[in-house]
């Protein structure tokens, strides 16, 4: 017998150690919006559980790009540091004759 959605949805949120109730209290939290870029999720999905995959612990509530993005970056703090320092310094001009 298959899965209902609701019971998809409370097998998901078991794996994160989450009720459901838990979840809809994160998400009123931020008024149902990314924890980064404070937006809905772009593509009508219900927001990501972000979690640290080492330790379990669920760090907050991120649309789809947002959850990808931080995802191919590894979950690095430094690298994603990096990467939006590149994207500020990138629109001046001549930005790499700069040491950082």
């Amino acid at each position: 017998m298959a899965m209902t959605s609701e019971q998809r949805r409370k097998a998901r949120m078991k794996r994160y150690g989450l009720t459901v109730e838990q979840y809809e209290d994160m998400a009123k939290l931020w008024n149902h919006t990314c924890w980064i870029c404070e937006q809905p999720d772009p593509h009508g999905r219900r927001l990501a559980v972000d979690h640290d995959a080492s330790t379990g612990l669920v760090r907050g509530l991120l649309c789809t790009d947002c959850n990808r993005g931080i995802g191919l970056m590894g979950h690095d703090p430094e690298r994603l540091e990096r990467a939006a320092r590149y994207l500020r310094d990138a629109n001046t001009p001549q930005w790499w004759d700069e040491p950082a």
